[in-house]
């Protein structure tokens, strides 16, 4: 590919009834400029998109984080669920013993117990479903205005280069008609 030093170094040799050097070369000098200017530009794009690549990494490894965070944390649900029902089984246990003295208040007390623990249960796993779900909606939130961005930057950067396109198409237009019309 050439760089715009290829141009600035570039000379055409002069010969009988040729083109006119000055209009050649403010011509040329205009094309450099252009060059320069496209060059520059794709250099900046290149480097926009491997920043929106990173990003886009980023954000996968978190995903990735929280599916994992999410794991522990239903993992540690049912760990807490578990746990809630096995006290629940030995203070059954402990009620059927004391049962035989003090049937009515051993009754109550593990009414009580058994509601309470039946109810933390719930709260602790309706507390990490809610945060759990919070986390996948950040994290998804996330990901699409890290797509949205990228998508954007890649259409920004196939419209400049197709107006580039038809900028360059039509400077060669123009330079094959004038080279027509001097013939």
């Amino acid at each position: 590919m050439l760089t715009p030093l290829d141009l600035h170094g570039k000379k055409f040799e002069k010969e009988f009834r040729g083109y006119n050097s000055k209009e050649v070369d403010e011509f040329f000098a205009q094309v450099v400029k252009d060059f320069e200017r496209l060059y520059q530009d794709n250099i900046e794009l290149k480097e926009a998109l491997e920043r929106a690549s990173t990003k886009l990494e980023y954000f996968e490894q978190m995903e990735a984080t929280m599916h994992n965070t999410l794991a522990i944390a239903q993992e540690t649900a049912e760990e807490v669920k578990q746990s809630g029902k096995k006290q629940v089984e030995l203070l059954t246990k402990e009620s059927e013993i004391e049962r035989q003295r003090l049937l009515t208040e051993t009754e109550n007390n593990c009414r009580k117990m058994t509601t309470d623990t039946e109810n933390y249960c719930k709260k602790i796993t309706a507390e990490t479903e809610n945060k759990c779900s919070q986390m996948i909606a950040d994290a998804e939130k996330k990901v699409r205005t890290a797509e949205t961005a990228y998508q954007e930057q890649v259409k920004q950067a196939n419209t400049h280069r197709n107006h580039m396109r038809t900028l360059l198409e039509g400077q060669l237009e123009l330079m094959r008609k004038a080279e027509k019309e001097n013939f």
